[in-house]
């Protein structure tokens, strides 16, 4: 049962990611700024938001 817990966490982690890699390229297209920009602010801000 932690095998399968342990796998779904992982899956679940992976989705995020790449969720939150998707909606920051499209914040930084709908809001016409570099890529970048959003990279060092609003990714960085969410990884670290956890940890507050």
């Amino acid at each position: 049962m932690d095998i399968v817990l342990m796998l779904l966490g992982f899956v679940l982690l992976v989705i995020g990611g790449e969720f939150l890699v998707r909606a920051s390229v499209a914040l930084s297209f709908k809001l016409n700024i570099s890529k970048m920009v959003v990279g060092l602010t609003v990714v960085s801000f969410a990884t670290s938001f956890p940890e507050l």
